[in-house]
């Protein structure tokens, strides 16, 4: 199956309990992707510090955990496991270029690919 994809926001909603991950992360970006992936009607996917590789509808509580070179081994252990119960064939990868704070979730990502076998493409979005 094809999804689209992008990392987590830190900006995110404070609603109480847990929330759809669309709803909780808050940042402009993540909401173009959003509609991007609605207009294109992909199921949207994020790669979150905590969580791993998880459905934009999957509910999850409030939290603040960026994706560290420390987390790249234990989350893509989870992501591996995540994109093979998704049955992903391609992945597109919504991102904004130039940001060297992106390094984890790229090797991440990057490395699920290899392991999995997924076809993977970069959408790069204005800064």
């Amino acid at each position: 199956m094809i999804y689209g994809c992008t990392y987590c926001s830190r900006e995110k909603s404070e609603s109480p309990g847990n929330i759809p991950a669309k709803d909780r992360y808050s940042s402009k970006r993540v909401r173009d992707v959003v509609t991007s992936c609605s207009k294109r009607s992909l199921p949207l996917l994020f790669l979150s510090g905590k969580f791993g590789l998880i459905s934009s509808e999957m509910k999850i509580p409030f939290y603040n955990q960026r994706l560290t070179e420390k987390l790249v081994p234990q989350i893509t252990k989870m992501a591996i496991n995540q994109a093979k119960e998704l049955s992903i064939s391609e992945l597109v990868f919504f991102a904004k270029p130039n940001d060297n704070k992106l390094k984890p979730y790229y090797d991440v990502i990057k490395t699920v690919r290899d392991k999995v076998g997924f076809k993977l493409t970069f959408e790069m979005l204005e800064n």
